[in-house]
């Protein structure tokens, strides 16, 4: 057994069981949200020290590539901004508790989840990880406060991720019944050398693949993505909105470039890809409530993410890795501020952001700053990103998909700059209260804006680091 392979995630599973032990000793007088960001920080530092190194073990089920390596750093981006967002609220503990340390020791053991998913090489443990990533969800979604939206939140969010969990079970248990083996390579080597039943091992990495789209919230699996968002917490939805997704994002690339290489998914991404696009630009047109808007978002988001999936090769791949790593930062910073303007219970509207300028200049910046990424309006990573992406397609052919995205992504415009008009231009209504930014929250959305336009204006060095860990995967 190499220990090194799951060092990271030794360090996260030790300090979510840690931190409930100080808390005790510290009588709750120190905010655990801190505390989870600094096992964040430390997991990440052990990964940065590995970046070049291959750390396989436990019989080659871990497989800890350079590709595995940079998808947990976009996963600790998301889970490290979502982590300091939820920090903001933290009131100590007792019966009023909000986000206590039983929250971020339930975000930390997601996390681990989250990580087994892209450094996974046999279909147990990734389905051991999915079920980690999703219980501690399940349970945040619904609390703290258990008030009728978090519970029916939570409800929802089990329901239809136990149907996805027995869809990837059904799948994984056809792939090994046609191939003979759960782990990747022996999968790969038996469809490679015609030892697997052909159509048995397509409906199984077709339901492999629909289990995790349940995750990505990609159209038609995103039911239940709008009313989850509305009903969980703000912080805990910035946790939602980027880590789980790039989280099964990089299963999914992992599996459709090298075990599943020759199995005909194609077809069936790319009308996924279409699809979620359609859905997520369209239904977010009619949307006030802004945590809703930004679920179609993120759906919209998803179809475009697919069409480097769709387009392969380490160009395209590459694109979506990168892609990605800006969409954390914008898509958690979005949910920070809504956390923010939400702070003493008030709904995050299109009301509650008027005039948000003149109230609370900084918030209005920087949440300008995320729906212009979104939009893909440059110099941010937003723009950067698509265009990168829609390249790599156009160069594979894809030049249809491409138009549709394109003109999905400028139709998205109008919706994203509604918010910027209301924060700008509205007067504040008369419901409107005073925004009170925990001081906490500073740091993240800070964070958050280097991110999203540090790589929009110095692309080169990201696109680089992205590219550059494909070569270990293909």
């Amino acid at each position: 057994m190499n220990w090194n392979a799951i060092l990271p995630e030794v360090i996260l599973s030790i300090g979510a069981f840690g931190m409930m032990i100080f808390d005790v000793v510290s009588k709750g007088r120190r905010n655990p949200g801190w505390i989870a960001s600094a096992v964040i920080v430390a997991a990440a530092a052990v990964v940065v020290s590995q970046l070049d190194q291959i750390q396989a073990g436990f019989s080659g089920m871990i497989l800890a590539d350079r590709y595995g390596h940079m998808f947990r750093l976009v996963i600790y981006v998301g889970a490290l901004l979502a982590t300091l967002t939820a920090a903001g609220s933290w009131k100590g503990r007792g019966p009023s508790a909000i986000f206590g340390v039983d929250y971020f020791a339930l975000l930390l053991l997601s996390v681990v989840g989250m990580d087994l998913l892209v450094i996974g090489s046999h279909l147990a443990v990734i389905f051991l990880g999915l079920e980690i990533l999703s219980l501690p969800l399940y349970a945040m979604a619904a609390g703290p406060g258990f008030s009728e939206e978090t519970v029916e939140a939570g409800a929802k969010y089990f329901l239809n991720g136990a149907f996805a969990s027995g869809i990837l079970l059904f799948g994984i248990t056809l792939v090994y019944g046609a191939t003979g083996s759960f782990l990747f390579e022996g999968i790969g080597d038996a469809i490679k050398h015609g030892h697997a039943h052909g159509m048995m091992v397509w409906i199984g990495g077709l339901l492999i693949a629909i289990g995790f789209l349940f995750k990505m919230t990609a159209a038609p699996f995103h039911a239940w993505a709008p009313d989850v968002y509305a009903g969980a917490p703000t912080p805990t939805v910035a946790l939602y909105s980027a880590a789980p997704k790039a989280a099964a994002i990089g299963l999914l690339l992992r599996l459709t470039l090298t075990v599943f290489e020759s199995v005909p998914l194609e077809s069936f991404l790319w009308g996924i890809a279409w699809l979620s696009m359609l859905v997520g630009n369209l239904f977010a047109l009619r949307q006030r409530d802004l945590k809703r808007l930004l679920a179609y978002s993120g759906i919209a988001h998803m179809g475009y993410a697919l069409v480097g999936m769709v387009a392969g090769g380490s160009g395209a791949v590459g694109a979506v890795l990168f892609y990605l790593m800006g969409y954390a930062g914008m898509a958690v910073g979005g949910f920070a501020v809504l956390c923010a303007v939400g702070y003493r219970g008030a709904p995050a509207t299109l009301d509650a952001v008027s005039g948000l300028g003149k109230r609370q200049p900084f918030l209005a910046a920087v949440l300008t700053l995320f729906m212009f990424s979104l939009a893909g309006i440059p110099p941010t990573v937003g723009f950067a990103g698509k265009f990168v992406l829609f390249s790599e397609a156009v160069h594979s052919g894809y030049v249809g998909l491409v138009i549709w995205a394109v003109l999905f992504s400028a139709l998205s415009v109008y919706y994203y700059l509604r918010v910027v008009v209301a924060m700008w231009m509205w007067q504040p209504s008369e419901e409107s209260e005073k925004i009170v930014m925990p001081a906490s929250l500073r740091p993240a959305l800070i964070l958050a804006a280097l991110v999203t336009l540090v790589p929009g204006v110095y692309p080169q060095p990201f696109l680089d680091l992205a590219g550059n860990s494909l070569f270990w995967l293909l």
